[in-house]
């Protein structure tokens, strides 16, 4: 018995041309419109538009690098008055925001040593999402933040070009801040501006927790291919939804499913493509799912795929790697997963080719282990450690207090679930930095507060290993 069609021909071909046209422009149009960016923050600048040049000037970069946008932000970031202008292009405070209202954007893994009001050892201070940095600029005294603390920021998404990042170059200079750059370009971008910003290869995608995504019991699968994504025309979900349609022609028992969160622009387009999908193929929609669901969705397929062509570190592929289910990556997706992808993880391929790599997973023609490489890897305690030991490197003064593993769950968090007493302490402390604050003795107070939370989280460990040598 066929399946009765639900969608409209018309508006899915609309659509599809449209992703097309996307696609070409983060394609084959990057560098020429990165120019044209470029020669219009010259022009700006010459017409005595300080802020629209740099403006333009960001933006070019974001798109491309090119010769030309590196040296002139290197060249303006050493100028004195980019610091104002700069402030000028940070996004605007929502109305009546306050700094307590950050406080899950922010995780404390290694806590400051005082004695007598004199710093021994700063602690270290993770802050997630772009637009974070910037409001903790408009609302922080970032001196007094830095006095006590290694600050290391979690960027959004790819393209460091950015006034909430390049802020924190203008800012206290004398201390190190630490980006997380996953991407090589950004990587790179954040290296050459010779500053203050210190880039490690850490990100987004390297805080998994192992314990929430975990292979699956059974050897059998229920999807041949899995694709998590939210509405954004960015995520490509159109192209996926080809590669399926086309390869359940060929293999009419062929799987796949799509998990898609609610966010994003462009619901009815997508949703009349899901619906032709599910006409012409055994798609699987589930539109929205917790994270423990998820997991499971995902251990049960043969691969997880990732055609979009631009994102931050996809924590959806490290999931999947968690989970024992291979990546299939596009070669052109700008993003920070790409060092995550080897022999023993899965493919990055063209877009050409995704048909037949999908096809690949399918008939078990791909061998694979990516739980193993990942727990060698990517595991959060190493990226912890290896933010831990970045830091170590760059100060003089040792860390005296053992750093609290991070994960992403899918927010700020400790792995140890008795550390979660340390998130109550948030919004207390960023109280304490706030500029509308003008002293230091609520913030050694908040620290003080960790070390006795410390104290006693490390009493009731001991206490506890004491009473199972006893039962031994």
């Amino acid at each position: 018995m066929s399946k009765q069609k639900e969608y409209s021909t018309a508006r899915l071909i609309k659509y599809l041309t449209k992703q097309e046209m996307v696609a070409i422009t983060h394609t084959k149009l990057r560098k020429p419109i990165a120019l044209t960016f470029y020669l219009l923050s010259k022009l700006f600048f010459l017409l005595g538009s300080k802020e629209k040049g740099v403006q333009y000037a960001l933006k070019s970069r974001r798109v491309a690098s090119i010769n030309k946008n590196n040296l002139q932000i290197a060249a303006f970031m050493r100028s004195e008055w980019i610091k104002p202008v700069l402030y000028t292009l940070l996004p605007e405070l929502p109305s009546g925001m306050d700094i307590t209202r950050l406080n899950a954007r922010i995780l404390i893994t290694a806590i400051p040593e005082v004695e007598e009001n004199i710093v021994k050892s700063k602690g270290i201070l993770i802050i997630k999402f772009s637009e974070t940095f910037g409001f903790l600029a408009h609302l922080a005294d970032l001196p007094r933040l830095q006095k006590y603390f290694h600050v290391v920021l979690e960027p959004s998404w790819v393209g460091y070009a950015l006034p909430e990042i390049l802020i924190w170059a203008t800012e206290n200079t004398s201390e190190k801040v630490f980006v997380m750059s996953a991407y090589h370009d950004d990587f790179t971008f954040i290296k050459s501006l010779n500053s203050n910003l210190v880039p490690c290869t850490i990100g987004p995608a390297d805080w998994v927790n192992p314990t929430v995504f975990k292979p699956k019991m059974d050897a059998d699968y229920k999807y041949d291919a899995v694709y998590l994504a939210n509405y954004d025309n960015m995520k490509r979900v159109d192209r996926y939804l080809r590669a399926v349609v086309k390869l359940s022609k060929k293999h009419p028992g062929y799987k796949a499913a799509l998990v898609c969160a609610g966010h994003g622009g462009n619901k009815q387009d997508l949703n009349n493509a899901i619906a032709w999908a599910k006409n012409k193929s055994n798609l699987s929609f589930f539109p929205g799912v917790p994270q423990h669901e998820l997991s499971k969705i995902v251990a049960q397929s043969k691969v997880n795929a990732l055609f979009s062509l631009r994102e931050g570190a996809n924590k959806g592929l490290a999931e999947g790697l968690w989970c024992n289910t291979p990546a299939l990556l596009l070669k052109d997706c700008i993003c920070g997963n790409h060092r995550h992808i080897n022999a023993q993880t899965g493919l990055s391929v063209s877009d050409s080719s995704i048909v037949d790599a999908l096809e690949s997973f399918y008939l078990n023609k791909v061998k694979t282990d990516p739980r193993a490489w990942v727990e060698k890897n990517i595991a959060p305690q190493i990226s912890t450690q290896h933010i831990t030991d970045l830091v170590q490197k760059s100060t003089e003064k040792p860390l005296l207090t053992r750093a609290l593993v991070k994960t992403n769950t899918p927010e700020l968090n400790y792995l140890d679930s008795k550390c979660q007493p340390f998130l109550g302490l948030r919004k207390a402390f960023l109280t304490a930095c706030a500029k509308t604050y003008n002293s230091e003795e609520k913030l050694l107070d908040v620290i003080h507060d960790h070390h006795r939370l410390f104290a006693r989280l490390d009493a009731e460990v001991s206490e506890t290993t004491s009473l199972q040598k006893q039962a031994r």
